[in-house]
């Protein structure tokens, strides 16, 4: 099977909608791509005072940075 934004759709949708789930597969691609590393595991908490970003930033134990990272999904194309 491909992943595509249609199958994505098709096979990710409850009652939050597509736009949650989108982003909750952000999330975790976001962890396991930046946050694998660390010693101690930081739960990912969305704060809505951190503007354009989709969890309160957390640190990246191996590069010793702050990071976050900001996912959008739009189901009507432009």
């Amino acid at each position: 099977m491909q992943i595509n934004w249609e199958s994505f759709s098709t096979y990710n949708h409850d009652a939050r909608g597509i736009r949650f789930k989108f982003e909750d597969l952000c999330r975790q691609l976001f962890a396991n791509e930046n946050l694998s590393g660390n010693k101690q595991f930081r739960y990912l908490h969305a704060n809505p005072n951190n503007h354009g970003l989709e969890t309160d930033p957390i640190y990246d134990e191996v590069n010793k940075r702050w990071i976050g990272f900001q996912a959008k999904f739009f189901e009507e194309q432009v």
